[in-house]
Order: C-alpha cells, then structure tokens, then sequence
C-alpha cells in the first residue's frame, strides 16, 4: 500500500469513525428525549385520573423507574462504543499530524492556546462540566427516583 493509499484509508476510517461517535450521542438524546419526556407526560397522565384502580399509579410509577434504569444502562454502553470511536480518531490524528480531538481532549482538563495558521495564539477556556453524557445519567437516576417516589407515596396513601 503506497503512502497516498494510506492517507486516504485512514482519512476514510477517521470519516466513519467520527460519524459513529456522533451517532451514538445523537441516538442518546433522541431516545432520550422522548423517554424522559414520555414517561413524565404519562406519570402526569396517570396521576391526574380520578378515581384510579388502586394500584395503576404504583405500578406505572415503578414501570417508569425501570425504563429509566434500562435507558441508563444503554447509555452507558453508548458512551464507551462512542469513546472507542473518538479514541481511534485520535490515534489517525496522531500518525497524520491532526489535532481536532487531541486538542478538544486536552481542553477537557485545562486552559490551552492553540496556535492558529496566521502564527497568533488563540487562548481558549477549559471545557465546562457536566459532558452531556453525565447528564443524560443524571436526568436518568432522578427520573428513576421520581418514580419510586411517587409509587411509594401512593403506595403508602392508598
């Protein structure tokens, strides 16, 4: 394989990986969004009806919980799927002298200044925190909480 056969293979799989680590993140917040979304929408639903069978509350309460545990558990999986990706676009980078998500991993941890092609330095700030995908963790434990919440007070009520 000769150099320039090289260059474009990688360029190829840097393309495809890059497409997949955005997929899996775009995957999360779209099923996210409608199981978070959802699943309070019915809870509301669910909670307004009067009067209700004893036990539809408590038990869509606890069927919430569990979609919101499942769907963690997914997104964990995501995460490291999209994290192999990103790790392999950085490994092309390195042999191709790039530096798109060296530089963004490093800006995770600290201030950097990056040099731009006219050879002034661009001081940038550290990226902020929480990731997007420790949100979507958090949005995940608190919905399962609201959950359990709500099916042991109507469990307690009724």
């Amino acid at each position: 394989m000769s150099d320039q056969e090289r260059v474009a293979a990688f360029l190829k799989e840097y393309e495809l990986s890059q497409e997949m680590h955005n997929y899996y993140g775009r995957l999360t917040w779209e099923i996210g969004s409608i199981i978070v979304g959802g699943s309070i929408a019915g809870l509301a639903i669910v909670i307004s009806r009067k009067p209700e069978p004893r036990f539809v509350t408590p038990i869509f309460a606890f069927a919430v919980s569990m979609m919101a545990l499942i769907f963690l558990m997914i997104i964990r999986r995501y995460r490291v799927i999209a994290e192999v990706h990103l790790a392999r676009c950085r490994q092309i980078e390195a042999c191709l002298g790039m530096e798109q998500h060296i530089d963004v991993q490093k800006a995770g941890c600290k201030r950097l200044t990056l040099k731009r092609q006219d050879s002034e330095e661009e001081p940038l700030e550290k990226v902020p925190s929480p990731s997007g995908w420790t949100i979507a963790k958090i949005l995940c434990i608190a919905e399962a909480t609201l959950g359990i919440a709500i099916a042991i007070c109507y469990l307690i009520i009724a």
